[in-house]
């Protein structure tokens, strides 16, 4: 019996209190969701993995990225578009997986540079 090895699985580890780059892109994934629960509660607080963030601060640093992967990130997580769609928008022709990779460095940037700061990471 030919025993191929399985595939080991690329589970996130959650550090409570820690923004990860795979947490940050369910966050902005589910973006219109948080917004219609704020729209009817009027309650901007969430709680996610440790962190009380407001609603606002979601979207904190996302103008400051740099345009390519600005676009990769609003494009392929807030409106939730096919990663082929988008890099046919972005003009990439031959491969998609530009986008998912401007996509990454724009959520861990914003990771390293916004979200795990002193004040979200306590």
């Amino acid at each position: 019996m030919d025993e191929t090895p399985k595939r080991r699985s690329r589970k996130q580890e959650i550090v409570p209190g820690v923004m990860t780059w795979q947490l940050l892109e369910r966050i902005f994934n589910n973006y219109r969701l948080w917004q219609s629960i704020y729209q009817e509660t009027l309650d901007g607080d969430l709680n996610i993995n440790g962190m009380s963030l407001n609603f606002s601060d979601i979207l904190e640093g996302v103008d400051q990225l740099p345009p390519r992967q600005r676009q990769a990130l609003v494009l392929s997580c807030l409106e939730n578009r096919k990663e082929a769609e988008v890099a046919q928008i972005m003009g990439f022709t031959k491969w998609s997986s530009q986008v998912g990779m401007y996509k990454r460095k724009a959520l861990k940037t914003l990771c390293d540079n916004v979200w795990n700061k002193e004040n979200y990471s306590e």
